[in-house]
């Protein structure tokens, strides 16, 4: 029993940075891998900022689309991810409707000025919501996780 208990003294001594093969706290090198962990936690957050951009920039789009550009309304069946449609330039163009998620039988779909190839139809404004919801909420908790990696929480001494 004489050696079980030198052994776990040794290992305790060990765990407290007092013992045998401890060392010392080396407080250079715990900053350089907090702000090693901080910069991969960056790029994360450059990640998601660049898709909360594009979000945006595709809300914009179409709202600049839907209140500057011209509508039309078309029959489509729901069913089918694309609707045909005659441009008052007598030629029949495809938009895709995948995004709309409408259950009707009739379709607006918007064009600027005589660019009928880009007619697009306004996207279900749920999915816009889902998009900004899950990215702000990645954007929150990534930052909340650098801010905690370069200035961890200080232990008072009791």
């Amino acid at each position: 029993m004489g050696k079980q208990e030198g052994y776990i003294t040794y290992r305790i001594s060990d765990f407290e940075g007092s013992g045998n093969g401890s060392g010392y706290y080396d407080e250079r090198k715990e900053k350089m891998e907090r702000k090693q962990s901080a910069r991969v936690l960056s790029l994360v957050l450059i990640g998601i900022l660049f898709c909360l951009g594009l979000t945006t920039y595709l809300v914009v789009r179409e709202l600049n689309y839907k209140y500057d550009g011209t509508k039309q309304t078309v029959e489509c069946n729901p069913s089918n991810a694309t609707v045909s449609w005659r441009a008052p330039d007598d030629r029949t163009y495809i938009v895709d409707i995948a995004y709309a998620f409408s259950d009707e039988h009739e379709i607006d779909i918007y064009y600027l000025g005589d660019d009928y190839g880009h007619a697009i139809v306004m996207t279900n404004y749920k999915l816009w919501c889902i998009c900004y919801l899950v990215f702000g909420g990645l954007f929150v908790v990534v930052l909340y996780s650098i801010i905690k990696t370069i200035r961890p929480k200080k232990h008072a001494n009791v």
